[in-house]
């Protein structure tokens, strides 16, 4: 005997400019669709019918909803075969495609999971076992368009974690620098020509600046450590006040600057943005985040206030100065670029 299963949704459409629908371009295509105990979802139009781009369209959903009911059947056949899955991440694609009297059907949905198995035994019965979650897959069986599978497998690599001493020895002896990371160690990218010169520029205007100030800067090769986030890094600038604290029994180890300058690569500045500045606001000294662009004329700034907040500041163009207001310099951002040839792309 078959189950049925029953749904209930709520959309209250929320675009009303005040005209409603006098026209074409009057009103908003945003939407609340609404369930019982669970978030709402808000919603747009495709960009192309004048949505919001910001906000889910129904294909987005309806793509989501073959990718997410394919994973859930996925995960369940394995789990009854013996296939232990790790990670399951799917990179969905769709192609709707409009007719000229201005309705549109979605032509296919192509579902691109790359699946991470805990043995290398199981991957032949893990890729197998995609037919079968279709087959089972209850939003797949109510479409009329076909739903593709381009599957690729993986296996988990054991991983291995080093104690902080055993990094510690390592990094003695390493020909190039590698972050700490609570047990893994990570190699650090290399620079590129505006990166370095940027650095330089930054380090030798405070050489200059600090001078018979209570104040030393210190440049990449000496490393940071984090002792609330088990982590060692290293900073590209640094700037101590006072006497430098260091890990006890190491001179290599610093643990206490007030002004941290990055200069941004495409691949780091997620990181340095989130992580890394969370990980440096756990220092007590700490108190001014510098992120450089080394692409175009840009400096973002962070600056912690006196009710420990912090305060964003940006800077933009040749003729802009900087501020550093931990230790009461300024710099033009002409000094910060000097030499730098943005045209160059360089691959780090």
């Amino acid at each position: 005997m078959n189950r049925e299963h029953h749904y209930k949704g709520t959309i209250q459409w929320t675009g009303n400019n005040g005209e409603g629908t006098t026209t074409y371009r009057a009103y908003e295509r945003s939407y609340t669709f609404s369930i019982n105990n669970k978030p709402d979802i808000s919603g747009s139009s495709d960009p192309s019918f004048r949505g919001d781009i910001t906000k889910h369209n129904p294909e987005d959903l309806l793509l989501t909803s073959l990718a997410a009911c394919h994973m859930l059947s996925y995960l369940h056949v394995c789990s009854v075969a013996g296939v232990v899955v790790i990670e399951y991440v799917d990179h969905a694609t769709g192609t709707m495609v409009e007719t000229s009297n201005g309705s549109a059907c979605f032509k296919e949905v192509t579902l691109n999971p790359v699946v991470t198995v805990k043995d290398k035994t199981m991957i032949n019965k893990a890729n197998e076992l995609h037919k079968e979650a279709n087959a089972l897959c209850f939003i797949a069986n109510s479409v009329n368009f076909p739903v593709l599978h381009e599957a690729k497998m993986l296996v988990k690599t054991q991983q291995k974690f080093y104690t902080l001493d055993e990094y510690r020895e390592l990094e003695e002896t390493a020909e190039f620098i590698n972050e700490y990371r609570d047990g893994e160690i990570v190699p650090i990218a290399g620079s590129t020509i505006n990166r370095s010169q940027i650095k330089g520029n930054i380090c030798a205007y405070f050489h200059t600046a600090l001078r018979g100030k209570n104040a030393e800067v210190f440049i990449s090769g000496l490393r940071l450590w984090i002792p609330r986030y088990r982590r060692g890094t290293y900073p590209d600038i640094m700037i101590i006040e006072e006497e430098p604290a260091l890990t006890e029994g190491r001179n290599d180890e610093i643990l206490n600057p007030v002004l941290i300058v990055e200069v941004l690569s495409k691949y780091s500045e997620d990181v340095n943005r989130e992580d890394k500045f969370r990980f440096y606001r756990s220092i007590p000294q700490f108190r001014e985040y510098v992120l450089v662009s080394q692409y175009e004329f840009l400096v973002a700034q962070y600056i912690k206030t006196e009710s420990n907040d912090w305060l964003f500041q940006e800077y933009e163009g040749e003729s802009a100065i900087v501020s550093f207001a931990s230790v009461e310099v300024q710099m033009s951002m002409s000094d910060i670029y000097e030499l730098v040839v943005f045209e160059i792309e360089e691959s780090e």
